[in-house]
């Protein structure tokens, strides 16, 4: 089975690459994203199983320490889905565009969100199996106000792939519009 994944991965990887180079940056970085988010939507962890998340629920004004977990996964569900629908209306946006214009890669660009997506959901689904104590020195380290931004920064130096993933997640999105 192991194989067989490793196999997937390396045809993504290789059909992304090669079908990618009519989509800009932009695009593939949007479909990217979209995956990676998809998937995080899909394996959202119970915050309630960590003993830090919540402690101060009583001077944020919240009935218990499970009415502000639950207040948290709402608010990370909606922001995470609001940014994943930023992503899919910009990529139809862009396609619808291709296709009226008349250009020949339309259903190509097509097929190439479609593996771009896959491989996004494939680096979260890895990245998330990654547990590593470089990323927690990276976490202590970053303490600034630009924290996600130093986090992401810090873990691409030794895991480009989970930083990837993690920009997706943790900081804002870079469409034009």
């Amino acid at each position: 089975m192991r194989m067989r994944a490793i196999i997937v991965a390396l045809a993504l990887t290789a059909a992304t690459s090669a079908g990618a180079a009519e989509l800009s940056t932009t695009m593939q970085r949007a479909a990217y994203c979209s995956g990676v988010l998809e998937f995080h939507l899909a394996n959202l962890g119970n915050p309630a199983d960590d003993n830090s998340v919540c402690l101060g629920w009583r001077e944020q004004h919240f009935a218990s320490r499970d009415a502000c977990i639950t207040a948290l996964v709402q608010s990370v569900i909606a922001s995470t889905q609001a940014k994943k629908k930023r992503y899919a209306d910009y990529l139809y946006f862009e396609m619808m565009q291709r296709i009226l214009l008349g250009s020949k890669d339309g259903t190509d660009g097509m097929m190439s969100v479609a593996l771009i997506q896959a491989k996004g959901r494939q680096d979260a689904q890895t990245s998330r199996a990654n547990a590593s104590t470089h990323k927690i020195q990276c976490s202590q380290r970053c303490k600034t106000e630009s924290r996600w931004q130093c986090l992401v920064d810090c873990i691409a130096q030794q895991h480009p792939t989970d930083a990837s993933v993690m920009r997706c997640v943790l900081l804002p999105d870079e469409l034009p519009y």
